[in-house]
């Protein structure tokens, strides 16, 4: 949704598997249109979709009829797109991910293939008005990495994709910010990791600094050690472009009882690493959390990556959600909401939360924390909403 005159609010639809066929009676259409009658957009406001789509269904949503058709049901139900999460390359739900969400990377032809479709896919769907976003893979995963020359590897494709999205924006008039995502124990784990390596190996080429930005989660910034809201001051002063801001909470444990309920959360899915914080500030970094219920301090405050619906300020257990980041980040866009454009809610653990926290129906979650984000932008300068949907040709806006 339009939720200031340049600044859009969606939901990455990663909380679900991934759309068989993309119908009408698909959960990325049936859910979304829920959630817009919840939020009550009214039907003159078009109500944005936060776009996954792995590399199976790109090529699913590429064929002719099937994007006909897609576009058919967006234009009828008043949607529309600006970014697309291209972090998972293939299944991302119900068997175990783990390390395996990293791959392929970007050391690889396969990543940056996809990457370069996906934003030729974007192009065709995104409003005239508006800058979209990819967020992506941070380079790598870290224990994957040994090879100095991968870096290398990984800054020429990045390169070659900064050079496709500049054709792309040549060719059709829209620009289109590749949004590398920092996250724990990958090569880049929060924004300074990033702009240093941006300094060195990209800032000099002109398409970098011009495509090339940062998907800011801030639930992976709050396991970095860096202040609340730290990291997008820093991206600010190195000329790092903010090109999507993933709205999402942390889970912290202080005490031995909270640390004995975490087991709850130890599912075989996903990554939860886990970050032990000493007394005197030092962090101590666990993979995982199965890891970290095995080997470390439970006198210590923990932090572990794991997406929170948003609404939520304690759990059972004695847990807490870990938010300052994103109350942090939340207050600086309120101030100045030409910081980022895109703005994105990410709560894809929703459907492995233990039972005793998903006691909601997965679409009255989402608005909730819909609701939440909106309370806190409120400030913004009121939206519009002459957004409209382009499949071929011009896109127009309701008053043309």
């Amino acid at each position: 949704m339009r939720i200031s005159l340049n600044s859009h609010l969606c939901y990455c639809m990663n909380n679900f598997k991934p759309a068989e066929d993309f119908s009408e009676k698909s959960p990325f259409f049936t859910i979304s249109g829920k959630l817009a009658r919840a939020l009550e957009v009214s039907e003159q406001e078009q109500f944005a979709i936060g776009i996954w789509a792995n590399e199976k269904n790109l090529a699913f949503l590429e064929k002719p009829d099937v994007f006909a058709e897609f576009a058919r049901i967006a234009h009828e139900k008043n949607f529309y797109f600006f970014t697309m999460n291209i972090f998972p390359f293939g299944d991302f739900h119900g068997a175990r991910v783990k390390e395996n969400v990293y791959l392929p990377d970007w050391r690889s032809d396969e990543r940056l293939d996809y990457s370069c479709r996906a934003a030729d896919f974007l192009s065709k769907i995104i409003p005239e008005d508006v800058t979209g976003s990819l967020s992506t893979v941070p380079g790598g995963y870290r224990n994957f990495i040994s090879d100095p020359s991968d870096i290398s590897r990984i800054a020429v494709n990045l390169a070659k994709a900064a050079l496709h999205l500049r054709k792309v924006y040549e060719r059709t008039g829209k620009k289109i910010v590749l949004a590398i995502e920092p996250e724990p124990d990958c090569i880049w784990e929060d924004a300074a990791d990033f702009a240093d390596f941006f300094g060195r190996e990209l800032a000099a080429n002109a398409d970098c600094r011009e495509f090339i930005g940062l998907c800011y989660d801030t639930s992976h910034h709050e396991l970095s050690g860096l202040k609340p809201g730290e990291g997008i001051d820093l991206c600010l002063r190195n000329g790092v472009k903010i090109a999507k801001i993933q709205l999402s909470a942390a889970l912290g444990a202080s005490t031995l009882e909270s640390k004995k309920y975490l087991a709850n959360f130890a599912d075989d899915v996903y990554l939860h690493q886990t970050r032990e914080i000493k007394g005197n500030g030092d962090i101590v970094k666990h993979l995982d959390l199965p890891e970290a219920l095995e080997k470390a301090d439970h006198q210590s405050y923990w932090k572990i990556h794991y997406h929170i619906p948003l609404y939520l300020n304690s759990l059972p257990g004695g847990l807490s959600v870990e938010k300052k980041e994103l109350e942090a980040v939340l207050r600086k866009l309120a101030e100045n909401p030409a910081i980022c454009s895109n703005l994105e809610i990410e709560t894809y653990t929703f459907p492995v939360l233990p039972e005793g926290i998903r006691k909601l129906d997965i679409e009255k979650s989402m608005a909730l924390e819909y609701q939440w984000v909106l309370d806190r932008l409120k400030n913004l300068e009121p939206r519009t909403s002459n957004v409209q949907l382009q499949t071929t040709g011009r896109c127009h806006g309701k008053n043309d």
